[in-house]
């Protein structure tokens, strides 16, 4: 046997022994990753079709995701790289992934919203009670684009579902909003189901947050006012919108919902508004 041949020989088995290895590694994280999702919170099903791994930078990628419960909408999705996931509990504490060709279908109301790309990094201290959402956003082409990162205090992430998040409180939050069509097609559905117009329906929305507007100048809320009036002229001609919430003690969610108040309340999350 000449060196060369002994060279390539031992180059090959080298590639084998890898392969190998390869494949190994990917049927071990495939069992681990499917028995993570198997202990995820009871009557959430969570499937996928393929897996690959990604090293460079690491991540684990999931092909033909779907997420489903009983009664809830069924999430789809055709890619889903994920570079961060917990599966030691229930209910994630944290996760950092990316889905591409995420579709959400509601099975009771006949519909299914059209594809987007969907970015989420999130992370929560049992501690101290506390959700950070470094990022959540979503991006359809046709008819709008979020980009969202907030802090939320007091929660108990594994009592969510149970409605426990009204116990919670809002400790600041980030809107980047920009409309392509979407405020159109939900104000065309609302139109038609009240027998109604679309201009109407911008007309009366325009008209009550002038009303209120005019309510906080009245009472000196310069802030609230010039809030009031960015989202006044959202409603008229949707285009970008930027919200910044940035109480200076955590605002327990069941106050918002009960005060009913705009002007007080956005004085109270010291909300600063944009619209372009």
């Amino acid at each position: 046997m000449t060196r060369r041949t002994r060279t390539i020989l031992a180059v090959s088995m080298l590639l084998l022994a890898a392969c190998a290895g390869w494949f190994g590694l990917r049927a071990y994280v495939e069992r681990e990753v499917r028995a993570g999702l198997d202990g995820l919170r009871p009557g959430l099903d969570v499937t996928f079709s393929g897996l690959s791994l990604d090293l460079f930078p690491r991540a684990l990628v999931l092909t033909g995701v779907t997420a489903r419960t009983p009664e809830g909408p069924v999430l789809r999705a055709e890619r889903a790289r994920i570079e961060e996931f917990d599966l030691e509990h229930a209910t994630p504490h944290f996760a950092r992934a990316a889905f591409s060709g995420l579709t959400v279908e509601d099975p009771a109301w006949g519909w299914t919203a059209p594809p987007c790309r969907a970015d989420v990094d999130y992370r929560y201290d049992p501690a101290t009670r506390e959700l950070t959402v470094n990022r959540l956003s979503l991006d359809q082409p046709e008819t709008f684009e979020a980009d969202l990162s907030g802090r939320f205090g007091n929660l108990d992430l594994e009592r969510v579902q149970d409605g426990q998040y009204f116990a919670s409180s809002l400790a600041g939050l980030e809107l980047r909003y920009r409309d392509r069509s979407l405020l159109g097609r939900v104000l065309q559905r609302v139109a038609a189901q009240f027998q109604t117009s679309e201009v109407v329906l911008r007309t009366r929305a325009a008209l009550w947050l002038a009303a209120r507007e005019a309510q906080a100048r009245a009472r000196g809320e310069a802030a609230s006012a010039s809030a009031l009036e960015a989202l006044g002229r959202f409603a008229r001609a949707p285009g970008e919108l930027t919200v910044s919430l940035a109480p200076a003690e955590p605002v327990p969610f069941l106050y918002l919902i009960a005060d009913g108040n705009l002007p007080r309340m956005l004085a109270l999350l010291n909300a600063r508004i944009e619209a372009r």
